[in-house]
């Protein structure tokens, strides 16, 4: 029933103890708790790099995913955190639950990341995060919403799925908005009483920028008098060669059409392509816009061959990873900026294209993006990623 202890002082006579077997038994599972609670501090302790994983949807040669991968790779070596990209291939884009299983993937792996980075599209997202909730990886959705039919399996990012840590959205109905506001306004300027005709051209509904898009659209045109949409239609991809093949069939059965508002800068790209093809129509100009802010885009706009690229969302790759890397350092972001952030946009123009396309490769790939981050500058009480200040952010090292 019992056990005994003998403990010699140096001066003391020895000295019996008794000891239950079950306090033995305890004393000794403390102890193993001990050391296997001090090995994990200071593996952790050693590893000081996070380590994330980039679900991107599409595959290398989509110009404005290696955009955003480019930043995040930028952000990533500057942060000193380790980043995988993980690909979709051309068979793969073609189905969304690929993108679930890719998930699956590296969440089942046998070493998975501290967090995923991942976009949702529908009927999709939610299996990632009920995936990434299994297995306690910490996951943010980045560029994308949620389909209002499917807000009941999400709920809020620290709720149903506790370790749903992040949500950034780009406000796709804002950007809509924006391009339609400015082409509809510089087309009324040539054309002061006649009815200003628009044709839409809209990318994959799989995710929600389409549908927010095309909401921000049509605000627009409600606002602004005699004009009208005389088409808007859906493209299987968000590709230049799908917004020529629509905007030809387009532009042919509306020859009137002033306005071709794409969702997207390789849609109004294609669309340009087309407009040359067919040449001017009654009305006499044309004027196309797209969503973006693609190199390809901005250096057409700077060229006239594109009237608008509006954008900003792509800088999210770059908060998404501050974010991670401070909450992994130990500076949580759920009161500032919040567990759900909305990312402005801004229009392109001819005046600013060259300009922000130039901020936006050599410029921003030498500013020191630590100056972002609250662990990395200690003077920085709040965060601030609008758009203007990450375009301003100086280059250097921290004083």
């Amino acid at each position: 029933m019992f056990g005994m202890i003998r403990i010699r002082g140096s001066r003391a006579p020895l000295v019996d103890l008794c000891v239950s077997r079950r306090s033995l038994g305890l004393i000794y599972l403390l102890f193993v708790l001990s050391l296997l609670s001090t090995s994990a501090s200071a593996a952790r302790s050693d590893n000081t790099r996070p380590r994330v994983v980039f679900l991107n949807p599409a595959t290398p040669e989509n110009i404005f995913w290696e955009k955003v991968t480019r930043l995040m790779r930028h952000g990533a070596q500057q942060l000193d955190m380790d980043l995988t990209v993980s690909y979709q291939t051309q068979e793969d884009i073609t189905s969304r639950f690929s993108y679930v299983k890719a998930a699956n993937d590296i969440l089942s792996a046998e070493n998975p990341p501290d967090y995923l980075l991942f976009l949702n599209l529908r009927d999709t997202g939610h299996r990632i995060l009920e995936q990434a909730e299994a297995v306690g990886v910490k996951s943010m959705m980045i560029l994308s919403d949620i389909h209002d039919d499917e807000r009941l399996l999400f709920g809020e990012p620290r709720g149903k799925f506790r370790h749903w840590i992040g949500h950034l959205v780009s406000d796709d109905h804002q950007a809509g908005y924006l391009l339609a506001d400015r082409l509809l306004t510089m087309a009324r300027k040539l054309d002061r009483s006649g009815v200003i005709e628009t044709v839409g051209i809209n990318g994959s509904i799989n995710g929600t920028a389409a549908a927010l898009r095309a909401q921000g659209l049509k605000q627009a045109l409600a606002e602004h008098e005699r004009s009208s949409l005389n088409a808007l239609v859906n493209s299987r991809t968000w590709l230049r060669q799908d917004g020529q093949a629509k905007a030809l069939v387009l532009l042919r059965r509306h020859p009137g059409t002033e306005v071709i508002w794409a969702a997207s800068d390789g849609l109004a790209l294609g669309a340009s392509d087309a407009a040359a093809e067919i040449g001017g129509g009654s009305a006499g100009a044309r004027f196309v816009g797209g969503i973006d802010w693609t190199d390809e885009a901005l250096e057409a706009v700077t060229k006239g061959q594109l009237t608008l690229s509006v954008g900003g969302h792509v800088l999210e790759s770059l908060i998404a990873l501050v974010l991670l890397h401070d909450h992994y350092h130990g500076r949580d972001f759920n009161r500032d900026p919040g567990a759900r952030l909305l990312t402005p946009m801004a229009v392109a123009d001819r005046r600013s294209a060259a300009q922000l396309q130039k901020r936006m490769n050599a410029d921003l790939d030498a500013v020191n993006i630590q100056r972002l981050s609250k662990v990395r500058d200690h003077t920085l009480e709040r965060y601030d990623f609008s758009i203007a200040n990450i375009l301003s952010l100086p280059q250097g090292a921290l004083e």
